[in-house]
């Protein structure tokens, strides 16, 4: 199945639900530097982390962990890849990087000791790990968009014993959901194969988001003419903004906001005229976009010709990006959880 909430001794990531998958079909063997006779290479994390978000690496099979051994306060480990089923034991205990900067590559199962531990997933119907090393894992590409929440992400940093815990109570939430959604599916093949597809298809491999980005940046940024009522065109025609156009754009908006079709959307606005500013696109377009909203910050740009594009994307419906929503919506209810235990 696409999640693993009923699979508690299969290694799957705490956000997504995702399997931890063996990815040697998906690992280069020529990666640079890497000789025939070594067991092992230590990468970068950027590099590491470009080779899966460009999937010259198999998405599902980078990952890391929040650990927690016996008594010892948790913490973030390095990251590292699962190469084959080899990598765990029938306990499913994956071997984890001890420190949070180090990522470490295997492709015959043998480790450098000294920097890994072994790490199982804490019981789900038992918070009781005192004694065990446990840890939680996620996918690497996970992790990232994880990261991107920014304030949340500092606040989760700072309290990870909390977080273990949230990641718990939301697994024993995501089960239940799980197998009812099932339930409900029953034999609605359609939806399944839907389903499997968007739960596995790279949610930061999304190059359109980019590509418009960069346009965006790279687009002359023109001062709007508004017509105003009762004036010519230069061709002579008596030019009418109509009752619309007098409506405060406070009001324009929420009048938008009810077009639920993409396509009706940008029609709507081109046959009203309407312009918005940019503090109204940046709200619209999805807060999981971050290479629109990270990519852009404050510099200027046209915000609404990069609106329409983007909700030009949207409409297309890609896998990709429901995918991406979907462990968008998992990470926020994360930090939902967790924001309730720090108060």
């Amino acid at each position: 199945m696409f999640e693993s909430w009923d699979h508690p001794n299969r290694p799957c990531c705490g956000i997504c639900g995702g399997l931890i998958v063996p990815g040697a079909s998906r690992f280069p063997g020529n990666f640079p530097g890497w000789t025939e006779d070594e067991q092992f290479k230590r990468v970068s994390v950027d590099d590491f982390r470009e080779k899966l978000i460009k999937e010259q690496f198999h998405w599902q099979s980078g990952y890391r962990a929040v650990v927690k051994l016996g008594r010892q306060p948790p913490f973030i480990s390095g990251a590292s890849y699962r190469y084959s089923d080899a990598d765990i034991d029938e306990t499913g205990s994956l071997p984890v990087p001890k420190e949070m900067e180090s990522v470490v590559l295997n492709r015959n199962k043998t480790w450098p000791e000294d920097e890994f531990i072994r790490i199982e997933k804490p019981h789900i119907d038992s918070y009781d790990t005192s004694e065990a090393n446990v840890g939680w894992v996620f996918h690497e590409v996970c992790w990232i968009m994880l990261e991107q929440v920014d304030d949340d992400y500092q606040v989760m940093n700072n309290n990870l014993d909390l977080f273990m815990i949230a990641v718990h109570d939301e697994m024993t939430e995501k089960r239940e959901e799980h197998t009812k959604l099932i339930i409900r599916a029953g034999r609605n093949t359609m939806w399944l194969q839907r389903r499997f597809k968007e739960a596995t298809v790279n949610p930061f491999h999304i190059p359109m988001l980019g590509n418009v980005t960069n346009a965006a940046l790279n687009r002359e940024v023109r001062e709007p003419k508004l017509l105003m009522p009762d004036i010519r065109s230069a061709a002579g025609f008596r030019i009418s903004g109509g009752a619309f156009y007098k409506l405060q754009v406070e009001t324009q908006q929420m009048i938008a906001n009810h077009i639920d079709d993409e396509k009706d959307f940008r029609a709507f606005l081109l046959a009203t005229r309407w312009r918005f500013p940019s503090v109204y696109w940046r709200k619209r377009i999805p807060e999981c976009f971050y290479e629109i909203h990270k990519g852009i910050g404050d510099q200027r740009v046209d915000w609404q010709w990069l609106g329409l594009e983007v909700s030009r994307i949207v409409e297309k419906q890609y896998a990709e990006i429901h995918n991406r929503a979907r462990i968008y919506a998992h990470i926020k209810r994360l930090f939902v959880i967790l924001s309730q235990g720090v108060r």
